[in-house]
């Protein structure tokens, strides 16, 4: 997609507020939900004492011998 295409407001439903969203802010909805939700699971993960994936890998990185 341009930018312009990106940047072109988009009217929502009456009532809603904001009136107008660019196509990027409805683009990046979607995305922050899911980045919510899933510091929701890590946080549960690490709560019943578990190591998140993400954390593992970092952690498995950071183990690893410079080169």
């Amino acid at each position: 997609m341009t930018e312009a295409l990106l940047a072109e407001r988009v009217a929502m439903p009456p009532g809603a507020q904001p009136a107008t969203k660019s196509r990027f802010e409805m683009l990046m909805s979607p995305k922050e939900h899911e980045m919510h939700h899933r510091g929701q699971l890590m946080l549960v993960q690490r709560m019943i004492g578990l190591v998140p994936h993400l954390t593992r890998r970092q952690q498995e990185r950071m183990a690893q011998p410079h080169r």
